[in-house]
């Protein structure tokens, strides 16, 4: 297990077509005023790429990096609009146990040479030993060919009613398809939640090295919720707690972002929580 946890302090939020945007400039100097560098941005109704593109745009207008969760399949008509989204931020990708579904659109994400997220969830029960594979072997050909997978994520080992021990092989598997892809960091995301007993022994077992830990807002205010419950646990066990960026540390000295997002990545890096990545030494 190891010694120290690493966090990526994001807040969350769910657009909709009718979402009030006007109180981004006061969301984003809360964020900014209780070291949050960054906002998960999902979608829901009839919000269109162009849309969501734009409220990246205003996000990076405030210095707050926008992190964007697409659920698209290569099928969606929205996707030839995703090379000038590219630019504005962090994609997160669901495959779920079928990533036929989208090869296209990670590898258009590898061209553009954007930083990608897998998102993986369970539901009540593993994936099967072929889903597995087929994820592994995948998730493995694009990480190798582009190098543009930061992070696979654990979105939930399973539902409320999930039994214990399922949840558990869940995060057994999860381990399994996150390694197969080279130098990308295990995370667990905001959604990720350990009440249950043996899941919370299994994780630290395994040893999750980076955590993202949902300072979430209320959708009507600007109030953040009261904190993940990951801190209490890392207090617990006597884990060192290391706040770091949506961009870990290689990718940000290697340049994998544009000119947009590293003008706020270098004004995060300048503080003093995030100083260290401007420190010459290697980070995994």
């Amino acid at each position: 297990m190891s010694d120290k946890l690493r966090i990526v302090p994001v807040s969350e939020w769910t657009l909709r077509a009718d979402s009030n945007i006007s109180n981004i400039p006061e969301r984003s100097r809360i964020m900014a005023a209780n070291d949050i560098p960054a906002c998960v941005l999902g979608r829901s109704g009839k919000l269109g790429i162009d849309s969501l593109s734009e409220l990246c745009r205003e996000f990076l207008r405030y210095e707050i990096l926008p992190v964007c969760r697409l659920n698209l399949s290569d099928s969606s008509p929205e996707i030839r609009n995703l090379s000038e989204f590219c630019s504005l931020g962090i994609i997160n990708l669901s495959p779920g146990p079928d990533i036929d579904k989208i090869p296209g659109l990670i590898d258009l994400t590898g061209r553009h040479r954007l930083l990608t997220d897998i998102e993986i969830s369970f539901g009540d029960s593993v994936f099967s030993d072929d889903e597995t594979e087929k994820l592994i072997r995948g998730l493995n050909r694009f990480a190798k060919k582009y190098g543009h997978i930061q992070r696979v994520k654990l979105i939930s080992p399973g539902t409320e009613k999930t039994d214990s021990s399922i949840a558990v092989a869940a995060i057994e598997q999860f381990f399994k398809i996150a390694r197969s892809c080279p130098k990308a960091i295990i995370s667990a995301s905001p959604e990720f939640r350990m009440s249950r007993a043996g899941v919370r022994e299994s994780i630290a077992d395994l040893g999750c090295v980076s955590v993202f830990t949902g300072n979430e807002f209320e959708s009507d205010s600007s109030s953040p919720k009261k904190p993940d419950p990951l801190f209490a646990f890392a207090q617990k066990e006597g884990l060192a707690i290391e706040r770091a960026l949506p961009v870990s540390y290689p990718y940000y000295r290697k340049g994998w972002y544009s000119f947009e997002v590293g003008k706020v990545l270098d004004s995060w890096a300048d503080r003093s929580s995030f100083r260290y990545y401007k420190e010459p030494y290697a980070w995994l």
